[in-house]
């Protein structure tokens, strides 16, 4: 309890008291001015002595009543009413015609010990016992008889005198017993205060630490809980992404498996081609033997040389198809490093999670530029192969011409024949490079394959497992909600205490 508390509540305590004491004096007056005006009217005392103690009796409860209404909580009332029932008491005894007119000093004495006031108490009481003394002397040895007349009875005297001293001594005993039970009461209390302070104290030190870690454990919830939510989103992202991936990669897996179709028939067309060329060579051969014997061989050469333009025509159309084959693996082989771009980027962004899979990214990139710089090569194997198929075709279209001229130009037909034999030979080994590089490429191909297979089960992988981590996201985005709701809830109730911070 504080000290104005303290104060305030003595101050109440006064002001009831006094009140009180007022009361209790006003009907002894009323009384007193009653009685004493009555006597006077009927003749039992002097008529100028009821005036003058009626009019001393109301002129001092003025003064009283004046003094307590000026400042009901004034400790100078209790001094005001003790004088002034002093200077009633003392004319009461020694104006009154009654013997026990002397029992006026108990109810005034008993309201007096509501103050709690030791030395105003034995003040007011040696002042009664004075007034009673002096009642004693003046009418038991100086006027030798009693108030109303009778006789002095020394028992009576004495029995007075030992009422008011034994009343006087037992209401400043008790006063004093009372101020000391009192003080030990406060004292108690005192302690028992400054236990309640040191504990409240702590009490309110620990909350305002509860207060100030409940605000920081809120801010740093207030992060977590962004930061779940970014990295949710994020996932997300990462989801859509593989998502993404994995439609890229199935197009992809069915394009290169077409590609593959497309490799091996080419491979096959181009064993077709060296059956065929090794049949035109066998076919020159023949020709060069059966020179001599040229007008019988002439049919069967011109069927040769017509077998040669068949086989010119065909490896011309088999080289344009592998130059679009060649396209194809180019523009697969950009997709392919756009895609292992684009899954180097995902992987990026997914950080730790997503580095197996940059890998991976990086490993098809490696591939898709090797596989560019083998459709390269092939591009320049084509064209090389259609310029010696056009020159091969020239070739051919002369040997028709000259089988027509054959017998006039038998010279010129050998000599061209050499060519042609010189010229399928480069053809053979042309043809053999490409088989070579057929082989190459569908190796490739099928380790292209592999890899793409590899990339779907990891894309497969690395979208179960972002599944996965937006789910424990999004439960502890929730998590950091309950935790925040039940930390504010809890700041709430610190706050409460702060009226006792004040």
């Amino acid at each position: 309890m504080s000290n104005e508390k303290i104060t305030g509540t003595m101050s109440n305590g006064v002001e009831r008291v006094n009140r009180f004491a007022l009361i209790i004096l006003s009907i002894i007056d009323f009384f007193l001015v009653v009685g004493y005006a009555n006597e006077g009217v009927k003749g039992g005392i002097s008529p100028v002595f009821a005036i003058v103690f009626v009019t001393i009796v109301i002129g001092t409860m003025l003064v009283a009543c004046i003094t307590y209404f000026r400042n009901h909580d004034s400790e100078m009332f209790k001094h005001v009413a003790m004088i002034g029932y002093a200077v009633v008491y003392g004319l009461a005894l020694l104006g009154a015609h009654n013997d026990y007119v002397f029992v006026m000093a108990f109810p005034v004495a008993s309201v007096f010990i509501l103050y709690f006031d030791l030395k105003f108490i034995i003040l007011a009481s040696s002042g009664v016992m004075l007034l009673n003394t002096m009642y004693a002397v003046i009418f038991y040895v100086i006027k030798g008889q009693m108030p109303s007349g009778a006789p002095v009875e020394v028992a009576s005297v004495l029995l007075q005198l030992a009422s008011i001293a034994v009343f006087l001594t037992g209401i400043v005993g008790t006063t004093s017993i009372s101020n000391r039970l009192n003080q030990a009461r406060l004292n108690a209390i005192q302690k028992e205060k400054e236990r309640t302070d040191e504990l409240l104290q702590a009490v309110l030190q620990v909350t305002a630490v509860v207060q100030q870690n409940s605000l920081g454990a809120v801010e740093l919830i207030e992060k977590l809980n962004d930061a779940t939510a970014v990295t949710a989103r994020a996932l997300d992202e990462i989801s859509l992404g593989n998502s993404t991936n994995a439609e890229s990669i199935e197009r992809q897996t069915v394009m290169t498996s077409s590609i593959q179709e497309m490799i091996t028939s080419a491979k096959g067309q181009s064993e077709e081609m060296m059956s065929d060329a090794k049949a035109s060579m066998d076919a020159v051969n023949g020709g060069k033997t059966s020179m001599n014997n040229l007008k019988v061989q002439a049919d069967m050469i011109d069927n040769s040389t017509r077998v040669v333009a068949e086989s010119m025509e065909r490896l011309t159309e088999n080289a344009r198809k592998v130059e679009e084959i060649t396209q194809e693996i180019f523009s697969i082989s950009s997709q392919t490093n756009l895609l292992a771009l684009n899954a180097s980027i995902e992987s990026a962004r997914a950080g730790e999670a997503g580095r197996g899979f940059a890998v991976v990214a990086d490993q098809i990139r490696l591939l898709a530029d090797q596989t560019r710089g083998l459709t390269a090569n092939i591009s320049e194997i084509v064209a090389e192969l259609q310029a010696n198929a056009d020159n091969a075709q020239e070739t051919v279209n002369g040997v028709i011409d000259a089988t027509k001229q054959e017998r006039e130009l038998i010279d010129i037909s050998e000599e061209s024949f050499n060519n042609i034999y010189h010229k399928m030979q480069n053809l053979n080994q042309n043809v053999t490079s490409i088989h070579s590089q057929v082989n190459d490429i569908l190796e490739s191909n099928n380790v292209i394959v592999d890899s793409i297979s590899q990339i779907s089960a990891v894309s497969e992988e690395v979208a179960a497992n972002t599944t996965e981590a937006a789910t424990l996201g999004e439960n502890s985005k929730i998590q950091a909600e309950d935790a925040k709701r039940l930390i504010d809830e809890l700041y709430e109730h610190t706050k409460e205490l702060e009226k006792y911070m004040q």
